[in-house]
């Protein structure tokens, strides 16, 4: 039953641990402030749902601002198949920034990937910030090109 309740929302080791995780909870004290008011049954996914929400909680706080009420189940747990596919889009996004300059390359990956501000990539890089502007612009442009001649759809990218 806590398999099948899981089951759409988890992967399977993720689901198993969230019901080990339940049924710890139940005989380590839960189980005593049940009532009889329902049947033990929607008591049992109760608490299963506690330790799913719990779970998901973790996993947005390690992954930084994220609300866990807001957040959806299959961008924190994607499937086998997503994470091939997403794997697959990097390649083909990592293998267009390798054929644009360095120093344009060095822009995107600082600002996208770095989270840095134009700010610090021009203390970065010793250029004034409205070059870095520019070239973060011209860099876009840059990629876009890339990506097209390697028939990549932008509208996939990960974070534009």
């Amino acid at each position: 039953m806590l398999t099948r309740f899981l089951g759409n929302k988890v992967d399977d080791e993720t689901a198993n641990e969230i019901v080990s995780q339940t049924f710890e909870r139940l005989f380590s004290g839960t189980l005593a402030r049940y009532k009889a008011q329902s049947s033990l049954t929607t008591f049992t996914v109760g608490v299963a749902y506690h330790c799913l929400r719990e779970h998901v909680r973790a996993v947005t706080r390690r992954r930084g601002a994220v609300d866990p009420d807001e957040v959806t189940l299959a961008s924190l747990f994607p499937t086998p198949s997503q994470v091939v596919a997403q794997s697959e889009r990097e390649h083909r996004l990592f293998a267009a920034l390798r054929q644009i300059p360095l120093e344009h390359q060095t822009i995107l990956e600082l600002h996208y990937w770095g989270d840095h501000t134009t700010a610090s990539i021009a203390e970065i890089l010793e250029i004034p910030v409205g070059t870095v502007r520019s070239r973060l612009d011209r860099a876009r442009e840059l990629l876009r090109v890339k990506l097209k001649e390697g028939h990549f759809d932008e509208s996939s990218w990960t974070r534009a």
